[in-house]
């Protein structure tokens, strides 16, 4: 049985293949958890959503905290 099996997490701050996010959420989900993952803006689902889709991730929604509303509505 994997660590993470049942658990859920939730990944901030991925930007591209680059970021230390998309690694934590790799680790993570080699481990067995679920995730959901957020995106900064338009501009940035492009290069998240098919990071998404490696995770077999299917909650990808958008966060920025300069945002009013986008933090509640992840919650």
């Amino acid at each position: 049985m994997k660590a993470l099996a049942g658990k859920r997490g939730l990944i901030t701050g991925i930007a591209n293949g680059n970021s230390i996010a998309w690694g934590c959420a790799k680790a993570f989900r080699a481990m067995g958890a679920e995730l959901a993952i957020t995106y900064l803006n338009d501009k940035a689902l492009p290069h998240v959503e098919p990071l998404a889709r490696q995770l077999d991730t299917t909650l990808l929604m958008p966060l920025d905290l300069n945002q009013s509303g986008q933090l509640e509505a992840v919650f």
